[in-house]
Protein backbone atom coordinates (compact mmCIF):
# COMPACT_ATOMS: atom_id res chain seq x y z
CA UNK A 1 0.00 0.00 0.00
CA UNK A 2 1.29 3.54 -1.56
CA UNK A 3 -0.14 5.67 1.62
CA UNK A 4 0.98 2.83 4.29
CA UNK A 5 4.65 3.50 2.64
CA UNK A 6 5.09 6.99 2.46
CA UNK A 7 3.54 7.25 6.25
CA UNK A 8 6.09 5.04 7.42
CA UNK A 9 8.55 6.76 5.55
CA UNK A 10 7.68 10.09 6.88
CA UNK A 11 7.59 8.49 10.34
CA UNK A 12 10.70 7.34 10.37
CA UNK A 13 11.96 10.45 9.19
CA UNK A 14 10.33 12.33 11.54
CA UNK A 15 11.90 9.68 14.47
CA UNK A 16 14.98 10.05 13.28
CA UNK A 17 15.05 13.79 12.60
CA UNK A 18 14.57 13.87 16.40
CA UNK A 19 16.52 11.38 17.54
CA UNK A 20 19.64 12.97 15.13
CA UNK A 21 18.53 16.45 17.23
CA UNK A 22 18.82 15.11 20.88
CA UNK A 23 21.86 13.14 20.04
CA UNK A 24 23.72 16.68 18.69
CA UNK A 25 22.51 18.09 21.31
CA UNK A 26 24.09 15.18 23.94
CA UNK A 27 26.75 15.72 21.75
CA UNK A 28 27.49 19.35 22.01
CA UNK A 29 26.68 19.71 25.63
CA UNK A 30 29.34 16.95 26.73
CA UNK A 31 32.02 19.26 24.37
CA UNK A 32 30.28 22.38 26.44
CA UNK A 33 30.59 21.06 29.73
CA UNK A 34 33.84 19.90 29.12
CA UNK A 35 35.47 23.05 27.15
CA UNK A 36 33.55 25.24 30.62
CA UNK A 37 35.08 22.70 32.97
CA UNK A 38 38.56 22.99 31.27
CA UNK A 39 39.06 19.26 30.22
CA UNK A 40 41.39 18.75 27.92
CA UNK A 41 40.05 17.09 24.46
CA UNK A 42 41.09 13.70 25.37
CA UNK A 43 38.93 13.71 28.20
CA UNK A 44 36.04 15.12 26.18
CA UNK A 45 36.65 12.24 23.62
CA UNK A 46 36.58 9.97 26.29
CA UNK A 47 33.49 10.84 27.60
CA UNK A 48 32.22 10.52 23.96
CA UNK A 49 33.27 7.22 23.63
CA UNK A 50 31.29 6.23 26.81
CA UNK A 51 28.64 7.46 26.21
CA UNK A 52 27.99 6.68 22.24
CA UNK A 53 29.97 3.27 22.08
CA UNK A 54 29.09 3.53 17.99
CA UNK A 55 31.84 6.16 18.16
CA UNK A 56 35.74 4.77 17.78
CA UNK A 57 38.42 6.53 20.09
CA UNK A 58 39.58 8.58 16.59
CA UNK A 59 36.10 9.55 15.75
CA UNK A 60 35.38 10.94 19.07
CA UNK A 61 38.95 12.77 19.29
CA UNK A 62 38.30 14.21 15.80
CA UNK A 63 34.95 15.68 17.26
CA UNK A 64 35.87 17.02 20.20
CA UNK A 65 39.32 18.11 18.62
CA UNK A 66 37.28 20.27 16.04
CA UNK A 67 34.04 21.24 18.14
CA UNK A 68 36.29 22.37 20.78
CA UNK A 69 39.36 24.30 18.71
CA UNK A 70 36.61 25.77 16.23
CA UNK A 71 34.21 27.55 19.16
CA UNK A 72 37.50 28.51 20.59
CA UNK A 73 38.90 30.57 17.60
CA UNK A 74 35.15 31.80 16.48
CA UNK A 75 35.74 33.39 20.55
CA UNK A 76 38.55 34.58 19.97
CA UNK A 77 37.81 36.40 16.72
CA UNK A 78 34.74 38.24 18.77
CA UNK A 79 37.14 39.57 20.88
CA UNK A 80 39.62 40.56 18.54
CA UNK A 81 36.89 42.80 17.59
CA UNK A 82 35.82 44.32 20.84
CA UNK A 83 39.64 44.78 21.12
CA UNK A 84 39.84 46.77 17.74
CA UNK A 85 42.62 44.53 16.22
CA UNK A 86 43.26 45.10 12.84
CA UNK A 87 45.40 42.39 11.61
CA UNK A 88 45.51 38.77 12.14
CA UNK A 89 48.39 36.19 11.50
CA UNK A 90 47.72 32.74 10.34
CA UNK A 91 49.85 29.63 12.50
CA UNK A 92 50.15 26.06 12.55
CA UNK A 93 50.83 23.70 14.93
CA UNK A 94 54.56 23.41 13.52
CA UNK A 95 54.69 20.02 13.74
CA UNK A 96 54.59 16.82 10.98
CA UNK A 97 51.00 16.52 11.15
CA UNK A 98 50.52 20.16 9.67
CA UNK A 99 48.30 19.96 6.45
CA UNK A 100 50.25 20.29 3.29
CA UNK A 101 52.92 18.80 4.33
CA UNK A 102 52.58 15.34 2.31
CA UNK A 103 51.33 15.12 -1.39
CA UNK A 104 48.13 13.39 -0.37
CA UNK A 105 46.78 16.23 1.54
CA UNK A 106 43.47 18.40 0.22
CA UNK A 107 44.06 21.36 2.36
CA UNK A 108 47.29 23.04 2.43
CA UNK A 109 47.91 25.18 5.58
CA UNK A 110 51.60 24.71 5.93
CA UNK A 111 51.70 27.49 3.42
CA UNK A 112 49.51 29.83 5.31
CA UNK A 113 51.57 30.02 8.23
CA UNK A 114 52.87 33.31 8.99
CA UNK A 115 49.76 34.73 6.44
CA UNK A 116 48.39 37.40 7.47
CA UNK A 117 44.96 39.59 6.86
CA UNK A 118 42.80 42.41 7.71
CA UNK A 119 40.37 41.11 10.71
CA UNK A 120 37.19 40.09 8.97
CA UNK A 121 38.81 39.69 5.79
CA UNK A 122 39.79 35.88 4.41
CA UNK A 123 43.00 34.28 4.42
CA UNK A 124 43.94 32.29 0.99
CA UNK A 125 42.45 28.95 1.60
CA UNK A 126 38.75 30.86 2.40
CA UNK A 127 38.81 30.87 5.90
CA UNK A 128 38.22 33.99 8.26
CA UNK A 129 40.11 31.76 10.49
CA UNK A 130 41.14 28.41 11.90
CA UNK A 131 38.46 26.36 12.17
CA UNK A 132 36.04 28.53 10.11
CA UNK A 133 32.76 25.93 9.53
CA UNK A 134 32.11 28.66 6.46
CA UNK A 135 34.71 27.13 4.43
CA UNK A 136 35.26 23.90 2.67
CA UNK A 137 35.29 21.22 5.35
CA UNK A 138 39.19 19.59 4.20
CA UNK A 139 40.40 23.47 5.44
CA UNK A 140 38.31 23.27 8.80
CA UNK A 141 37.71 19.45 10.05
CA UNK A 142 40.44 18.63 12.58
CA UNK A 143 42.51 21.70 12.25
CA UNK A 144 45.14 22.58 15.21
CA UNK A 145 45.95 25.84 13.52
CA UNK A 146 45.45 29.38 15.43
CA UNK A 147 46.39 32.77 14.58
CA UNK A 148 47.06 35.59 16.71
CA UNK A 149 47.13 39.51 16.71
CA UNK A 150 49.43 41.15 14.30
CA UNK A 151 50.59 44.77 14.73
CA UNK A 152 52.00 46.73 11.70
CA UNK A 153 55.07 47.79 13.09
CA UNK A 154 55.18 51.98 13.42
CA UNK A 155 56.46 53.19 10.22
CA UNK A 156 54.95 51.06 8.27
CA UNK A 157 51.98 50.69 6.05
CA UNK A 158 50.06 46.92 5.12
CA UNK A 159 50.91 46.16 1.27
CA UNK A 160 48.01 46.55 -0.89
CA UNK A 161 47.19 42.89 -1.05
CA UNK A 162 44.55 40.43 0.68
CA UNK A 163 46.41 38.12 2.13
CA UNK A 164 50.22 39.29 2.84
CA UNK A 165 52.81 38.30 5.40
CA UNK A 166 55.49 39.85 7.34
CA UNK A 167 58.15 39.59 4.03
CA UNK A 168 55.99 41.80 2.42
Amino acid sequence: NATAEEDLLTRVFIASERTLARVDRSIMDIITLGYKSGNGINSVANELTRRFDQLTTWESKRIARTEIHNAHNRGTMDKYQEFGVEYTMWITAHDDRVRGLKETDTADHASLDGQIIRLGDTYSNGLKYPGDTDGPIEEWINCRCSNAPYVIPYGYAAPPMEQFTEND
